[in-house]
C-alpha cells in the first residue's frame, strides 16, 4: 500500500473519530441542559431587579399571554373579540370584522393593557414586518430597510376603528416575549420583555430580560439583565408585589 493511500486512510479515521467525539459532546450538552424557574422582584433601594431566594412564594397569576381575549375597549357596551390566528390579529364585534392586521405582518403576540399610563387600555403588538418605516419615513432617511425585523406597536380602539398611538421602527433587539405590568410599584405599567437577537428568519431566541418605561414619546430602557437563555415570561403577584417569572437554561 502506498504512503499516499495510508495518509488518506489515517485522515478518514481521524475525521470519523472527530465526528464521533463531536456527536458525543453534543449529546452530553443536550442531556445536561437544565431549565430553572427564576423569580425576580424589583428592589426600590438598588433600582434593579433582584433574584428571589425562593420560587414558591407566589400565590396568583396576574398577567398571562393570550391568543384570544374579550374586552370593550371603545366603551360602547359591546365586547370585542381579539383573536390571534396564524400570525394575524383579528378584531370582531357581533361577528363583524372591525380590523385585522395587514397580510405582510407576522404578529407574534398581543397584550391588552395601558402602555402609556393614560388610563386607556391599549392594543399592544409584537410584529415582524418588512420596512424600517411606514408612510411616515423621516426625510433624512435615504432608503427604507425592507428586511423583516421586529417592531412594537401600540394602538387604540376608538368608535370601532383602530388608530395608531405609537409604532417603533426596527428594534435593535427583537422582542421574543412581552407583558405589561407595574413592576416597581410606582402605579404605572412597565413593559417587561425577553429580548433576543436577529437570526436568518423571523424567529427569536431569548437572550435578555429587560424593563422599559413609557416616556411620553416612546419607551426608554430602564433595566437589562446579563445575557442568558430565557423563555416563558409570566408575571405573578404576592402581597401587592408583582414578580417576574421566567425559565432559564443552564448546563
Amino acid at each position: 500500500m502506498s504512503s499516499k493511500k495510508i495518509s488518506k486512510n489515517i485522515l478518514s479515521i481521524f475525521i470519523l473519530l472527530l465526528s464521533a467525539i463531536l456527536c458525543c459532546w453534543l449529546y452530553f450538552v443536550v442531556q445536561n441542559r437544565q431549565v430553572h424557574k427564576l423569580v425576580y422582584f424589583w428592589d426600590n433601594t438598588e433600582k434593579i431587579l433582584q433574584l428571589s431566594k425562593s420560587n414558591e412564594i407566589l400565590q396568583s397569576k396576574l398577567v398571562v399571554k393570550n391568543f384570544e381575549q374579550e374586552a370593550d375597549l371603545d366603551n360602547d357596551l359591546l365586547k370585542e373579540n381579539y383573536q390571534l390566528i396564524n400570525k394575524q390579529l383579528l378584531i370582531t364585534e357581533d361577528d363583524k370584522i372591525l380590523w385585522q392586521s395587514p397580510a405582510d405582518w407576522q404578529v407574534d403576540s398581543f397584550v391588552l393593557a395601558d402602555a402609556d399610563n393614560d388610563g386607556v387600555v391599549d392594543i399592544n403588538l409584537s410584529v415582524w414586518k418588512p420596512g424600517n418605516f411606514g408612510t411616515s419615513q423621516p426625510f433624512w432617511v435615504k432608503e427604507n430597510d425592507m428586511s423583516i425585523k421586529n417592531h412594537f406597536f401600540v394602538f387604540n380602539l376608538v368608535d370601532n376603528q383602530v388608530k395608531a398611538l405609537w409604532q417603533s421602527s426596527n428594534l435593535e433587539k427583537p422582542n421574543c416575549e412581552f407583558l405589561l405590568a407595574d413592576i416597581d410599584n410606582d402605579q404605572k405599567n412597565d413593559l417587561v420583555v425577553i429580548e433576543g437577537e436577529y437570526g436568518d428568519n423571523a424567529s427569536c431566541q431569548g437572550k435578555y430580560l429587560a424593563i422599559w418605561k413609557w416616556n411620553d414619546w416612546g419607551f426608554s430602557n430602564y433595566w437589562r439583565s446579563l445575557p442568558g437563555e430565557f423563555a416563558n415570561l409570566q408575571i405573578e403577584a404576592n402581597n401587592k408585589q408583582n414578580y417576574i417569572t421566567i425559565n432559564s437554561v443552564s448546563f
